[in-house]
């Protein structure tokens, strides 16, 4: 009788055991979904008319916000009703769920809690997650808990004895001297690089908390604004206890470095900061906006259905496994009531819906293409680095006025060179200093790109200098180097780049906001920002301005060369708003194989976009036309005869001659 009873028992629950909400991995079908956003007062019939919805059009995951507020009851008990109702109707329609882990907090805290408050506070949450996680393990569509709704912050609570008491042990771990090794004094970072270490400290405690009830499904976490919080985030850590990196990407919220018809670069960027940083993990867009808000966020919008079509391929061309949209269904009260849906607000699809589901749809057509596409590695990776934005943050004491003298052009200006390789068609990576491999034996057709990192350590500097020595290509800008980690100037004590520039500065001058370089003998007109650099040089090659000033420079290390430019030229051409010169100077510094065998464009297309990938033996482009005119643009470096495998509107192919209308999306195949 006690067999009988274990097997029926057994059979109940083969069908949690045997789960359709697999892990993914970096060969698993990429999805589409949107964000159910469950609330008390939601009949049965309204959340599954969302689930049906989702499965009608071609989109099978779905995120969930576990409410502790919702799920908790006055007496300590949980009553798990409603998201039993959205878990069973997600199951009923075959929509996979992550579950997002959101510890009770006030109503209207709207992203949630970063960090616990106190010892009871995190006893409070350890206990939630016991309940919660016990209790919805046992759904077979489970695929992922998100450890935590978007961390990252940088208004640590430092005045509550729970982080005082976390900084106070850290430091003991940690000991900052007052001074270098030369004597000199500087600033202590001690409270930023506990920031991170924080942040890395609080998500591998929940990991471990969900690992405790459920050792089975996948850890995830969506780092979000990351052009202005980089430097929180210490990818490589998190890597150690996740499964999968993911992101948000709301234009509204975080794409303020560019202008709308830019969100495409905004969106690419973003995509390609994640890339990097989940590094063999595969990697999602968590969070990507999908309808319009009025009260919320910083530039308000409602993203056309061209626009919801652009930002999905450039992520799957990314390397995405899954694009999930904020949110489906809108919230009824509080911040955010009645914004962001999907849908409108008699429950039908919208048009950007739709446009969603024509993806969706393709995903299903072609999904051996789609489960296999690596993003195309061009060679070029523009790096930044956490430290820069540390020293930016304390020299500039907390302006943001827009320009190099304040918060943000340490980023802006990377994401300048990417904008304008980008519109010459150029696929290149945006890495995080550490994220790049220094450690390969040769480095010939690859380039780095440093653009106004002003903070550099003798560590940073050493890997530089090998990278060029085995045959690598350095282009730096700005006040790349003007300091080290501690905000100390080497331009003062001895300019630590020297041996790898082959040139030392002189000064750097005040212009103007926008003024001409004036380079002799060479065919550009660049632009820079605010402050023109000249150096002198000791090995390297001068280049001298119409005035004889030598204000750049190439020099010849080991196998490969370094171009130094210390005026920050990137800035310049976002300044002005034009990114033609600066992308032809770059092209033109480039190894010749790779400006003759990479795909690009044959020349600067302002406003549009290209990204390449690989699936298979395939190579395809994915280009997007953001100008307010049709554009023909001949591909280089493309194999063979291309045709087009995916188009939203009218565009056409000749050999390599692509013609394409405004606001289109088309993907093309290359070869047979």
């Amino acid at each position: 009788m006690q067999k009988k009873t274990f097997l029926m028992l057994l059979f109940m629950l083969v069908p949690y055991l045997s789960s359709f909400g697999t892990n993914i991995s970096k060969q698993s079908t990429p999805f589409i979904g949107a964000q159910i956003f469950i609330e008390p007062g939601q009949t049965e019939v309204e959340i599954e008319q969302w689930f049906r919805l989702l499965a009608e059009n071609h989109m099978n995951t779905c995120r969930i916000r576990m409410f502790g507020k919702y799920i908790q009851t006055s007496n300590g008990t949980y009553n798990f009703t409603l998201f039993d109702t959205a878990f069973k109707m997600a199951e009923k329609y075959g929509i996979k769920v992550y579950a997002t882990l959101f510890p009770d907090t006030d109503f209207t805290d709207v992203g949630g809690f970063k960090f616990p408050h106190s010892d009871a506070h995190q006893k409070e949450v350890e206990g939630y997650i016991k309940n919660v996680v016990s209790h919805f393990s046992q759904y077979k569509n489970l695929t992922a808990w998100v450890l935590i709704n978007e961390p990252g912050t940088p208004n640590l609570p430092f005045d509550e004895k729970f982080t005082q008491e976390h900084f106070a042990n850290w430091q003991k771990e940690h000991r900052f001297s007052a001074y270098n090794e030369k004597g000199y004094p500087v600033l202590n970072f001690e409270k930023d690089k506990f920031v991170v270490d924080y942040h890395n400290w609080y998500l591998n405690w929940l990991a471990e908390q969900v690992r405790t009830y459920d050792k089975k499904h996948n850890l995830h976490v969506n780092p979000h604004n990351i052009f202005r919080l980089y430097g929180l985030y210490d990818f490589p850590t998190w890597r150690t206890f996740l499964n999968s990196l993911g992101g948000s990407a709301h234009a509204s919220w975080h794409f303020g470095y560019f202008p709308r018809k830019s969100y495409t670069v905004g969106m690419s960027a973003n995509a390609e900061l994640i890339r990097s940083g989940a590094g063999e993990l595969p990697w999602l867009m968590t969070e990507l906006q999908g309808g319009n808000n009025l009260y919320s966020g910083a530039n308000p919008l409602c993203p056309t259905a061209e626009e919801i079509t652009q930002w999905l391929w450039i992520n799957f061309a990314t390397e995405a496994k899954g694009n999930i949209f904020w949110s489906f269904n809108a919230r009824s009260t509080a911040a955010e009531a009645g914004e962001w849906a999907m849908i409108d607000f008699k429950n039908r699809a919208t048009d950007r819906v739709t446009a969603a589901s024509k993806i969706g749809k393709f995903i299903a057509d072609n999904t051996e293409m789609m489960s296999n596409i690596q993003t195309l590695n061009s060679g070029i990776s523009i790096l930044y680095n956490r430290e820069s934005a540390w020293v930016e943050a304390a020299q500039t004491r907390g302006k943001q006025n827009g320009n190099g003298r304040s918060i943000g052009a340490a980023m802006c200006s990377p994401l300048s060179y990417f904008e304008a390789l980008t519109e010459v068609g150029y696929q290149v990576s945006l890495k995080e200093f550490k994220e790049f491999d220094f450690s390969l034996n040769d480095f010939t057709n690859q380039v780095i790109i440093l653009s106004h990192q002003i903070a550099l350590d003798d560590k940073a500097i050493q890997q530089l200098e090998s990278f060029v020595e085995k045959g690598g290509t350095l282009i730096a800008d700005g006040l790349t180097g003007f300091y080290d980690y501690q905000a100390h100037s080497t331009m003062v004590s001895g300019f630590a780049l020297e041996n790898l520039f082959g040139a030392s500065p002189i000064e750097f001058k005040l212009k103007e906001n926008v003024f001409d370089l004036g380079m002799k003998n060479i065919p550009y007109a660049l632009s820079a920002h605010l402050w023109k650099g000249t150096i002198e040089t000791s090995k390297a090659t001068p280049i001298l301005d119409k005035d004889g000033n030598c204000i750049a420079c190439s020099n010849q290390y080991g196998k490969g060369k370094v171009y130094w430019i210390p005026s920050p030229i990137a800035l310049g051409a976002r300044a002005s708003k034009n990114y033609s010169e600066l992308a032809k100077f770059t092209i033109d510094l480039l190894p010749s194989q790779m400006q003759n065998e990479t795909i690009h464009f044959d020349r600067h297309h302002k406003d549009v976009f290209m990204k390449s990938f690989r699936s298979k033996n395939s190579v395809y482009s994915l280009i997007i036309n953001k100008s307010q005119s049709m554009q023909s643009v001949n591909i280089v470096g493309g194999k063979n005869k291309g045709h087009i495998v995916f188009a939203n509107k009218d565009a056409r192919i000749t050999a390599n001659q692509v013609t394409i209308t405004p606001e289109e999306t088309v993907v093309i195949k290359w070869g047979k």
